[in-house]
């Protein structure tokens, strides 16, 4: 037999035992192992001092954000997960956070409330846009539903919620 031909028959007989290989691990990973297909949810908050989305247009943004919800298909545990961007307009000073309430199925609080950290101050009067990334603090198996808010502190130090919006999973 020629060297190209061992070479070759080595060559195939390598990559048709790392095929089989790849193939027995994947037929011995239980199904469970394989998160379902959960959606993603699109909050979009507006108003006229702070707004949570993506895609600036005219001031105000003109699609939601994106909440996913990371799931662990052994353990049932539901992780919401809210990224996107806050747009703050002509609010000198004013900083603002992320908020996400946590409920079952029945509609009561499972958690306390968890916040992104503060953002800001915002500069001047005119546009502020900040980044939230991954803001996912807390996961549990009976999680159905959050509210997706925003928050401003105001020179006096009050804390209000500016809007919000309600997804289930």
């Amino acid at each position: 037999m020629s060297k190209i031909m061992q070479r070759t028959t080595i060559i195939r007989s390598l990559a048709a035992a790392a095929t089989a290989v790849a193939f027995a691990a994947v037929a011995a990973t239980p199904a469970s192992a394989s998160p379902p297909n959960w959606p993603v949810d699109h909050p979009h908050i507006t108003n006229t001092q702070v707004n949570f989305g993506s895609d600036l247009t005219n001031g105000a943004p003109a699609a939601g954000g994106n909440l996913h919800w990371g799931t662990d298909g052994a353990t049932g545990v539901v992780t919401p997960s809210v990224s996107g961007r806050m747009y703050v307009l002509n609010s000198a000073g004013l900083r603002v956070r992320m908020r996400i309430d946590y409920y079952d199925a029945a509609g009561n609080d499972i958690d306390p409330p968890r916040h992104s950290a503060w953002q800001g101050p915002a500069v001047g009067n005119g546009m502020n846009i900040f980044s939230i990334v991954d803001l996912a603090p807390f996961g549990a198996n009976n999680v159905y539903a959050v509210r997706v808010s925003t928050e401003r502190e105001t020179a006096a130090g009050d804390i209000q919620i500016i809007g919000s919006t309600y997804e289930t999973i």
